[in-house]
């Protein structure tokens, strides 16, 4: 399984609607409102990179203002 996050900047008086139809969209595991320069934060699994790329374009269809994509990459454990 793949991770990402995505912070998100929406436009001025999004309702709460908005905010559900992250919640429903599948491989979105949490969705967090924030204060800051960032107003939402999205925790996405999927199977594979392309997956997370199509769960990004449909949030993208949402009217928000901006996104901000960070994909975690597995590793390997070291030995310290």
């Amino acid at each position: 399984m793949k991770t990402a996050f995505v912070f998100i900047t929406t436009r001025p008086n999004v309702d709460a609607d908005a905010v559900r139809s992250l919640r429903v969209i599948k491989g979105v595991e949490e969705v967090h409102s924030l204060y800051g320069v960032y107003d939402m934060a999205i925790k996405i699994k999927a199977e594979n990179v392309d997956r997370i790329k199509e769960i990004v374009r449909n949030i993208r269809q949402l009217n928000l203002l901006s996104t901000l994509t960070l994909m975690s990459y597995d590793e390997e454990p070291t030995d310290a």
